[in-house]
């Protein structure tokens, strides 16, 4: 049987997507295209930058990487700090850069994952109103918006939370909040100031 000669497939240039869900989603599926490619033989050509959609919309020749979401991870610019760079060194071998492709897929699996939590819990409306429990937002820097459970008028723990303002609406019981996680306040959180 003679040894496949690998073909060389190109990874088509990212476009600038103004959507962070549409860069996640562009980001992973280059990834899990390189990872077919390199399962299949061959090898991925384009694999830098031009075919990143993180690098296409982040790197704007001022605060290169800053805002992305690999740099707030790893710290280091240009994915060094990822498998990236083993899956560059390797990438005209199949058999040695497949591997890493998969850490650096895993990576950015576990980093999306990170990045974007499931809900744990939904609560309706209603058990806010019915136990008389309330909910005070209260007004963060960066247009993030902090939200406390109250008793009695008293914070008694911190949600993090996506609250869509259409949902506020204690009339209709159908409405509820998605909750992420729970916080307990700290010690020296006495009163809020909205």
């Amino acid at each position: 049987m003679t040894k496949h000669e690998p073909e060389c497939i190109y990874i088509p240039d990212a476009e600038k997507l103004y959507d962070e869900e549409e860069r996640w989603q562009s980001v992973l599926e280059k990834w899990r295209e390189i990872v077919r490619i390199y399962e299949a033989g061959n090898i991925p050509t384009n694999i830098h930058g031009k075919s990143c959609a993180f690098c296409i919309y982040y790197e704007d020749g001022e605060n290169d990487c800053e805002s992305c979401p690999i740099y707030k991870e790893t710290g280091d610019v240009q994915c060094f700090g990822t498998p990236f760079h083993r899956v560059a060194q390797n990438r005209d071998d199949p058999e040695l850069a497949l591997p890493h492709a998969r850490e650096m897929l895993t990576f950015l699996k576990n980093l999306y994952e990170k990045t974007h939590p499931k809900p744990i819990q939904r609560v309706p409306f209603t058990d806010f109103f019915d136990k008389k429990l309330e909910l005070a937002v209260v007004r963060g820097c960066f247009g993030h918006d902090h939200l406390y459970l109250l008793k009695n008028g008293k914070p008694i723990c911190y949600l993090h939370v996506i609250l869509n303002f259409e949902d506020v609406d204690d009339s209709n019981e159908d409405k509820a909040v998605t909750v992420y996680s729970y916080d307990p306040l700290p010690e020296d959180v006495k009163k809020l100031d909205p």
